[in-house]
């Protein structure tokens, strides 16, 4: 008799806070849905969070910019031009040289990169891709250009060079 009122005790208990049980759990789902830890949905756009794409490099030919873009999905870079469709099927929108900021569209959704930064210390950084332009310098090592007069020259500097290596290694040879 005892087990079986304990039975019916124990039953009328759990179905009187069951509906409490399920508003608390509801309660809480609520909050999470309201303060995501995964972070907004508002927008379609990505920003400072990690991302399967680095930027990591700029280069201008002419009045044309080339960027390239690591993916860490397969370790590999491609150089790409604005507006120009990857493998990984993502498109370079815009390039902000100040900010050294690049924009694209991947999987929709607007992305911004900033330009990373060298994991080599030894580089220098330059601050925009303009400035890479460099005039050149004299060299005073620099091989001047073919004529008669300057091949002549060299051939007979090299015919005297050879003359004294093989005065030398005769001379070594007798001395043995």
């Amino acid at each position: 008799m005892v087990t079986a009122l304990h039975r019916i005790i124990g039953l009328v208990g759990v179905s009187l806070l069951a509906p409490v049980a399920v508003h608390a759990t509801q309660t809480n789902l609520n909050g999470l849905l309201q303060n995501s830890p995964f972070g907004s949905t508002a927008g379609n756009k990505i920003e400072n969070r990690p991302t399967p794409l680095e930027f990591r490099g700029v280069m201008a030919e002419g009045e044309t910019y080339y960027f390239s873009i690591y993916a860490q999905s397969d370790s590999r870079s491609e150089w790409l031009e604005q507006d120009e469709r990857s493998a990984k099927n993502y498109v370079i929108k815009s390039y902000d040289a100040a900010k050294q900021e690049l924009t694209l569209e991947y999987q929709g959704q607007s992305l911004t990169l900033a330009l990373s930064l060298s994991r080599n210390s030894t580089v220098a950084q330059r601050s925009s891709p303009q400035a890479s332009v460099q005039t050149p310098t004299t060299n005073p090592t620099t091989v001047q250009p073919a004529t008669p007069e300057n091949d002549a020259a060299r051939l007979g500097k090299i015919a005297e060079e050879i003359k004294r290596r093989r005065a030398l290694r005769q001379k070594a040879i007798a001395g043995n």
